[in-house]
Order: C-alpha cells, then sequence, then structure tokens
C-alpha cells in the first residue's frame, strides 16, 4: 500500500488520507508561521489528535505517520 502526501498552496498544506485516518500539516500564520500537524478520523466517533508544531513539515509529517500508526495498532 502506497501512502502519497498531496501539497496544496493555499493554504499551505500537505494532506494524507489513510484508511478513516485524514492527516494534515499546515503552514501557520502570524506568531503560529511554522507546521501544525494534526490527524482526524473520517468516521465516528470523529476524532481529533493535534502535533507539535514545527519549523519543518517533514518532522511534522513524520509525527502525523507516527500517530496513524499508533492508532491503528491501537487495541479498542
Amino acid at each position: 500500500m502506497a501512502w502519497e502526501w498531496v501539497y496544496q498552496s493555499n493554504p499551505p498544506r500537505w494532506v494524507l488520507t489513510v484508511g478513516e485516518w485524514h492527516a494534515v500539516v499546515q503552514r501557520g500564520a502570524g506568531k503560529d508561521y511554522g507546521w501544525i500537524p494534526w490527524v482526524e478520523r473520517t468516521t465516528a466517533p470523529l476524532n481529533r489528535y493535534d502535533g507539535p508544531k514545527s519549523n519543518d513539515p517533514m518532522t511534522a509529517r513524520a509525527w502525523c505517520l507516527t500517530k496513524i500508526a499508533e492508532l491503528r495498532t491501537a487495541r479498542p
């Protein structure tokens, strides 16, 4: 299975969908000018997990992938 990040330029962000999980790494504005990652479930229950802001989008994307892997392997 290949997971592919897609870049969108307005606003600057990377998005990825893996099964029921949607990951976003978006460039902040103003004081939050770093990259802000989050992972959210696209089916009920709708959960969202916010990651730490990063100066590097690759670091933020890695956080998303790690979080998705953790959530997919978690026992209910």
